[in-house]
């Protein structure tokens, strides 16, 4: 067998993309092809559905350029596609779309859908910010920043391995995103997106908006800053610069890709921040109004752009901080499932050290493994009460008794020093059951979530799953927990598995060492895991006894 090698470089990713079809949201092709069935429709009713989709508006103002007959003319806004095409073509195209149906147990579809509604957002900003009161400007604008965003589509589609390589790069080695795609595509996104817009013929606005020559630079930014600010005077050419700049057409289509692409780290993040203050430069209004009006068109957004299945991007800033988190990692080894693998294979790499830095054996160099309990605190307690999950069900009255013992084992037996169990009820509710060596002072003993938000504990309630969270894995597992369980669980290790009964996720336990730079041990974990698989079945027996 052969293997593909990998692209390198726009022109190669350009090469791979470009007779790929980006699939339309299967919603928005059912419900276009039945409003085309009745045979009264017209154009001006069809304009809304194709503008409220990205993909559809993508293959429409593609399909109308190619038709477009004159050189000196292109179709620039949707509402000039849907006219360009007439009924007849949009009939036909309807009949060729591909579609696609979200797999919500999908990574590359939920970050394909959260493209789409990105790029929907930004064109919504864009609109917003344009500064021009012709209608055709104002669309071309719309429609440029709407497909701004197209190399993401493209890779969360096609590439979906690179995309995910590149978020883990941004956001657990913190790598600057320019700096991330191009060690992983050999260039950038944006570089990307250019390749694919100029070669789907969308909008030549786009094309220069995408163009890295011209972003401004940080000294015609802060030229404009000054001018916002009235922070003294000017000279002819810095006038001259500013009002080239701000007058650019592309401007606006930039900003608000910026915005949409970097607010999700937090409107308090630095980077969000500047952007925030460009805007308002170009608005040349204060920050607080400036911000006000970005939220609300952060709404308008979300509106325009239903995703039934999926919370909007746009509607996920506006509730920034949040628990909100979209999975980004593919790697079945990496986060809520079977973490324990890799911790395993990186635990038998020791670290090679070369004889001019050994220490003396006279002097031995501390271990972290110093702070890990490597045995049983009490074997005897330990084997008494698995054996009594395992073989001495009967003398156990109630799910209530198991989870007493659990929690009586893992602090008294293995060590920890928290042991938590949590409820998940009927709506996927997670709140605290009962808890061992806490205080009710304790922020982790009320901690309660909808688990139907993304997020780590959400995985653990897809499926039976046991975490180990150590020095090996708390960057790459901590970037997939929401914000308020981050801020309750201990900050270097902890325990974690989800217990199901009667198919359904009815259990987290937890455990931790409560004092921070204290780790839970490899021993520990396996015994927790062994410990566990016994109370499940032990509750199971309950179960069936009860029923019987």
């Amino acid at each position: 067998m052969v293997s593909t090698p990998i692209p390198s470089g726009a022109d190669q990713w350009l090469e791979l993309l470009a007779d790929k079809l980006l699939p339309v949201p299967a919603r928005t092709v059912l419900i276009l092809r039945k409003q085309l069935q009745n045979p009264a429709v017209s154009l001006q009713q069809l304009t809304p559905l194709i503008e409220s989709d990205p993909v559809l508006s993508l293959h429409c103002v593609s399909l109308a350029n190619q038709l477009n007959r004159n050189p000196d003319t292109n179709v620039t806004s949707i509402e000039l596609a849907v006219a360009t095409l007439g009924l007849e073509r949009i009939t036909e195209l309807a009949t060729k779309l591909p579609a696609i149906k979200l797999n919500n147990a999908s990574v590359p579809h939920k970050q394909y859908y959260h493209a789409l509604g990105n790029s929907f957002h930004a064109a919504a900003q864009a609109r917003m910010l344009c500064r021009y009161r012709d209608a055709s400007i104002i669309n071309a604008t719309r429609t440029a920043a709407l497909f701004y965003g197209l190399g993401h589509w493209a890779l969360w589609r096609y590439a979906p391995h690179q995309a995910s390589e590149i978020k883990i790069r941004i956001y657990e080695q913190q790598q600057d995103s320019a700096e991330a795609e191009q060690v992983v595509l050999g260039c950038t996104v944006q570089q990307l997106s250019e390749r694919l817009v100029e070669h789907w013929q969308l909008s030549p606005l786009a094309i220069e908006a995408l163009k890295h020559e011209n972003s401004p630079d940080a000294q015609q930014l802060d030229l404009i800053h000054q001018r916002a600010a009235q922070l003294g005077e000017l000279d002819e050419d810095d006038k001259r610069t500013i009002k080239q700049l701000l007058n650019a057409q592309h401007y606006p289509v930039k900003l608000a890709n910026w915005l949409c692409l970097t607010a999700p780290m937090g409107w308090n993040y630095p980077k969000t921040v500047r952007i925030c203050q460009l805007i308002s430069d170009l608005l040349q209004k204060p920050l607080d109004d400036t911000n006000a009006l970005l939220h609300q068109q952060c709404v308008q957004a979300s509106r325009a752009h239903p995703m039934p299945d999926l919370l909007n991007p746009a509607a996920m800033m506006l509730l920034l901080p949040s628990e909100q988190v979209l999975s980004y990692r593919l790697d079945s080894e990496s986060a809520a499932t079977k973490v324990e693998t890799t911790l395993l294979k990186r635990k038998s790499i020791q670290p090679k050290v070369d004889d001019d830095d050994a220490t003396p054996s006279s002097a031995p160099r501390p271990e972290p493994e110093q702070l890990e309990i490597s045995d049983f605190v009490d074997k005897e307690l330990f084997q008494r009460i698995l054996h009594r999950l395992v073989k001495a069900v009967d003398k156990i009255k109630d799910h209530s008794q198991a989870i007493e013992l659990v929690q009586k084992a893992l602090t008294e037996a293995l060590g920890a020093e928290r042991a938590l169990t949590f409820h998940i009820d009927g709506e996927m509710r997670l709140k605290t059951l009962s808890f061992r060596g806490c205080s009710h002072d304790d922020r982790i003993t009320r901690l309660t979530m909808n688990l139907k938000h993304p997020g780590l504990l959400q995985r653990l309630a897809q499926k039976p799953t046991a975490v180990w969270v150590s020095e090996h894995n708390n960057r790459q597992i901590r970037a997939e927990m929401s914000e308020r369980f981050r801020a309750v669980c201990h900050p270097d290790s902890f325990m974690l598995v989800s217990l199901f009964l009667n198919q359904r996720p009815s259990l987290i336990v937890y455990a931790d060492m409560r004092d921070r730079g204290a780790r839970l041990s490899q021993f520990q974990f396996e015994k927790f895991k062994q410990l566990m698989a016994a109370a499940n079945r032990c509750m199971h027996q309950i179960n069936q006894r009860d029923d019987g």
